[in-house]
């Protein structure tokens, strides 16, 4: 945690009023504060000062309840099992990620979706085996399957509700935008492809 100390001076108590601080020590952990201050006189009480500690908010477009991260990939590698994952609505360029635990991505928004820009890379989602990854109002764009490779690689679950994948390359049966190995699940609902390279969306265990 972050934390903003803000010092009252008019609250500083002195013996008598030529007097001054010896010293004052601010300390913090996750869940308090701590002031230790010094004597302004041997023998002389000590100096007091109130201080009003505001917990800083965390900043950024992803949210898990409300937590803030700057990227999909550090709120995916600091979500639990079953978390949620809200993006606000807009565009990013994110790099290949793992998942390996159940989560669900979406928007924060019921009409724009959030856009994740792959910018050239073969593999957004690499879904692990026994684990579930659902995609809610989103885009995917510009992905390149490389060899073997798919925009979306399913090895666990894939759930899909108003997803839409531009400009995604699946020229090839081992290629295509989603690529579900025999031990994967996909459940595509209201989902698009547009102008993907050699029109293949899914392939499951590399049969169209």
């Amino acid at each position: 945690f972050d934390y903003a100390f803000v010092f009252d001076l008019a609250n500083f108590e002195y013996v008598t009023a030529s007097e001054t601080p010896y010293a004052i020590v601010v300390s913090a952990d996750s869940s308090s504060a701590y002031i230790t201050s010094g004597y302004s006189e041997a023998g002389k009480k000590p100096i007091q000062v109130t201080v009003t500690v505001n917990e800083l908010s965390s900043t950024g477009p992803w949210t898990i309840g409300s937590t803030a991260y700057e990227s999909l990939d550090a709120a995916i590698a600091a979500a639990d099992n079953g978390d949620t994952i809200v993006g606000a609505a807009g565009t990013y360029t994110v790099n290949p990620m793992a998942i390996n635990k159940n989560i669900t991505i979406k928007s924060d928004s019921e009409i724009d979706a959030v856009v994740l820009d792959a910018s050239g890379v073969s593999k957004v989602f690499d879904i692990a085996r026994y684990y579930e990854l659902n995609l809610n109002n989103i885009a995917i764009i510009n992905a390149v399957a490389g060899l073997n490779n798919s925009t979306i690689l399913v090895n666990g679950t894939l759930k899909t509700n108003n997803v839409s994948f531009d400009n995604c390359d699946g020229n090839k049966t081992t290629q295509a935008v989603i690529k579900v190995n025999a031990n994967g699940l996909a459940i595509i609902n209201d989902t698009t492809f547009n102008n993907c390279l050699g029109d293949i969306g899914i392939v499951y265990n590399n049969a169209v």
